[in-house]
């Protein structure tokens, strides 16, 4: 009776083996071991057509196949585009592929010597060809001929707030003799910001508060050292080669004694507290 009992058992395991090995080639041989879509998630700035294109991966190909390569595929997708920071391939049930994508942020577009011609800055530093350049929320960087200040610039706004960011017309490098990081800031409001690129992410994200102390009026943030309004000046008008010194002016964003306080004056020249 034992000696039944332990053949039946093999007969069931072996049958149930049998059949497992049997339903897996009838699967892997049936439509749904093939590829019937790719849906691309997450991306931005690369095209869907470019990230399917990298990816290798086809309409009909072998899902499984191409599931287990999928640190492979990402890799090649990733590797493919300086925009990408990762990418991730997973399965929508039962035969469709899911591209999950993450990219660099863009934070401003450089022109080039070329007529209308843009790149995009990345958050990380690189810089990229970019079909849908320039980006209209992103500040134009002009006159940056250095590599390792436009590299430094990127860093900064890298960490400027991004709606502080979008403020932002262009930025343009100065070519101080006095300071080498010196740059210009036009805003959409129409005003301007001078700063140094060194600090330009820490003060000009301070900008909306600033702004909210000159009520309404257009001029220029002096940012370089500090933080100063001098109203209805340009940069341009400026003796920017000069230090500000502190009997021309005042500073904005600390409360001030109403008998320091200048009267208001319409030389550019002079600055007044905000």
């Amino acid at each position: 009776m034992k000696t039944n009992n332990q053949k039946t058992y093999r007969a069931i395991i072996l049958y149930s083996l049998f059949s497992l090995i049997l339903i897996g080639a009838i699967y892997l041989l049936s439509p749904l071991n093939r590829i019937a879509s790719i849906h691309v998630s997450g991306h931005h700035y690369a095209q869907e057509e470019t990230i399917i294109e990298q990816s290798t991966l086809n309409i009909g190909d072998e899902l499984w196949n191409n599931l287990l390569k999928k640190d492979t595929i990402a890799n090649r997708i990733v590797n493919g585009s300086p925009e990408i920071k990762s990418a991730d391939i997973s399965l929508r049930y039962p035969n469709h592929v899911e591209v999950a994508i993450e990219e660099y942020e863009i934070v401003a577009n450089l022109k080039t010597a070329g007529e209308d011609q843009y790149i995009a800055a990345l958050s990380n530093g690189e810089l990229f060809h970019s079909e849908k350049a320039p980006y209209a929320d992103k500040p134009v960087l002009v006159n940056f001929d250095t590599d390792k200040v436009l590299a430094q610039l990127i860093a900064e706004l890298a960490d400027v707030d991004a709606e502080v960011l979008q403020l932002m017309s262009d930025i343009e490098l100065l070519h101080s003799e006095r300071n080498s990081q010196l740059i210009s800031i036009s805003m959409n409001d129409g005003n301007q910001v001078l700063a140094s690129i060194s600090s330009v992410s820490e003060r000009i994200n301070l900008y909306p508060s600033l702004v909210a102390e000159v009520d309404g009026q257009t001029g220029v943030f002096d940012l370089e050292a500090g933080a100063y309004f001098i109203p209805g000046a340009t940069i341009e008008s400026l003796n920017y080669e000069q230090e500000r010194s502190v009997d021309e002016s005042l500073e904005v964003g600390e409360e001030q004694d109403a008998s320091e306080i200048p009267a208001e004056s319409n030389d550019p020249e002079n600055v007044t507290e905000s």
